[in-house]
């Protein structure tokens, strides 16, 4: 029920509600599923807040009862996001989060602070 809903959320474009929902199954105990968690992240990055996506990312992480992380790909998401943004700098963020971007460890030993807004420049 609550993927339905949050699904509809996302879809109506109603991030207050996206992540209300997800929150709200967070305190019930519910855990939701990848594509969820990955899609509302995306959402929040693609609507220019990128605090809101940290701030889900490492409520989810912290929630897992099987220790389940964020995948790779919505950190890098957030990493740039961040740097549109001027969120937080290249460097902070990495070493914040070391941990779950070790699938991309050739790509974060080669960042360097500002690397992402040059390349998106």
């Amino acid at each position: 029920m609550y993927e339905a809903l949050a699904k509809q959320s996302f879809a109506a474009s109603h991030p207050d509600q996206l992540i209300f929902i997800i929150c709200e199954m967070l305190e019930r105990d519910l855990q939701p599923s990848a594509s969820l968690v990955h899609s509302a992240i995306r959402a929040c990055c693609e609507w220019a807040v990128p605090r809101l996506a940290v701030e889900l990312a490492e409520k989810i992480e912290a929630n897992s009862r099987d220790g389940r992380r964020v995948d790779a790909s919505c950190w890098v998401d957030i990493l740039i996001s961040s740097a549109e943004n001027h969120f937080v700098s290249a460097s902070h963020f990495l070493n914040a989060h070391q941990s779950s971007l070790e699938s991309t460890q050739p790509l974060t030993e080669s960042l360097t602070p500002g690397f992402l807004l040059q390349m998106r420049g």
